[in-house]
């Protein structure tokens, strides 16, 4: 009976490596499309969790020099009540998606490159003030010239599901030879035992 508890044991190990190989990392995709003034930005991607709220990878491309805005989108700036109560990530993400003061709140990404500073910046912004929310995130300055300059943006979910993250095959093999290992000395284990118990004729 010992044997076969520690043999169930060792196929639940061999399961739970096999799940963590295909395990879906967490979150949505989306992809960001500018218009506007130029130089518009070039690229821009984010992430969002719709569980946790919260973003991660969420970065713009804009003169060459690419903005990490994940920090800022995941703790917005606010001016009264927006977003129909909601604080941090959610409320970044209702108004990317435009649903921000009952759905009347114009979404538009600002820049800019303030030589004199010296800085430039990237964000983006929802509605007039009051109410209103922003996201803006420093960097270093850009040539010369002092540029302000904002547009239109629209949020696009990617076609692509997220990837598996896979473990490495060296740790699923592992965890199933850990198991293996657990097996092969309780066995042992047991068998002295039971040779110990045996009583002298």
């Amino acid at each position: 009976m010992r044997i076969s508890a520690l043999s169930t044991r060792f196929l639940l190990v061999l399961a739970i490596a096999t799940a963590a190989r295909t395990a879906p990392s967490a979150g949505m995709a989306y992809t960001l499309t500018f218009g506007g003034d130029s130089p518009l930005p070039t690229s821009g991607s984010f992430t969002y969790d719709a569980g946790t709220r919260t973003f991660s990878n969420f970065v713009v491309t804009w003169r060459g020099h690419t903005y990490d805005v994940t920090a800022a989108a995941n703790s917005p700036y606010f001016v009264a009540d927006p977003c129909n109560g909601l604080t941090g990530g959610a409320a970044a993400f209702l108004a990317l998606n435009g649903g921000c003061n009952g759905g009347t709140a114009l979404l538009y990404w600002i820049a800019g490159n303030q030589p004199s500073v010296p800085r430039s910046y990237l964000g983006f912004a929802a509605g007039q003030n009051p109410p209103g929310l922003e996201f803006v995130v420093d960097g270093p300055a850009l040539g010369s010239d002092e540029t302000v300059i904002s547009g239109n943006v629209s949020v696009t979910p990617m076609t692509t599901p997220p990837t598996p993250t896979p473990l490495p095959t060296s740790a699923v093999f592992g965890l199933t030879g850990i198991g293996g290992l657990a097996l092969w000395h309780l066995g042992r284990r047991t068998r002295r035992i039971a040779v110990a118990r045996i009583p002298e004729a």
